[in-house]
């Protein structure tokens, strides 16, 4: 990782900012809004601000996270996305003053680690219990399953 991209904050960090930039728009903003806010409350500079997210031109590392950021507030139910572009505190989460940024982080890494594990569980199950019947089936299941090597029937 370049240091360039270190000096961006991470995700637990960028939670915070998120939920405390909603905060003090009064509970809602629009993208833009929020993340001039949380980059105002991390107090960035401009040149952590400008870093182009992989070679994109229209989209900055910072603004690509403070997205996600949005995204896992959204899944911990802190937040919900009532317009296109629009967010807002959730009722259930308007009497709090900030959220635990490492804890939200933490349960997405989770969810993805099981999803993945059930994924590669499922794949496995279907390959072996595939059944062949003819050998043109045979065939089509190896291509479907990535076998690179042809066999004669």
């Amino acid at each position: 990782m370049s240091q360039e991209i270190q000096a961006v904050p991470g995700y637990a960090e960028l939670i915070v900012a998120t939920f405390s930039a909603l905060k003090e728009l009064g509970g809602s903003g629009k993208n833009n809004e929020i993340n001039d806010k949380a980059a105002k409350l991390l107090d960035l500079s401009d040149s952590v601000l400008s870093i182009a997210h992989l070679n994109s031109s229209s989209l900055t590392e910072v603004n690509y996270r403070l997205a996600w950021a949005r995204t896992l507030l959204k899944n911990y139910g802190a937040i919900e996305n009532s317009a296109r572009s629009v967010w807002s505190i959730t009722p259930s989460f308007s009497n709090k003053d900030t959220v635990d940024g490492d804890y939200i982080e933490k349960i997405a890494e989770t969810k993805r680690t099981k999803r993945k594990t059930a994924r590669a569980r499922n794949q496995e199950m279907n390959y072996q219990n595939c059944r062949w019947k003819n050998p043109v089936q045979k065939f089509r299941k190896k291509c479907v399953h990535g076998e690179k090597s042809f066999t004669k029937f």
